[in-house]
């Protein structure tokens, strides 16, 4: 299952809102949000 999956089935499971939930994750909604829509991911650093 993707992480935007995820992340709809956890806010709806919860009942918050997507600024309640990214209060919680401690990422600001507009980061929240584009990880729910696909339009951002995250950067892992390489490994050395």
């Amino acid at each position: 299952m993707k992480p935007n999956k995820k992340l709809q089935i956890i806010q709806q499971l919860s009942g918050l809102t997507q600024t309640q939930l990214a209060s919680r994750l401690n990422v600001s909604f507009p980061t929240l949000n584009s990880w729910i829509n696909e339009t951002l991911t995250t950067q892992n650093s390489p490994h050395e």
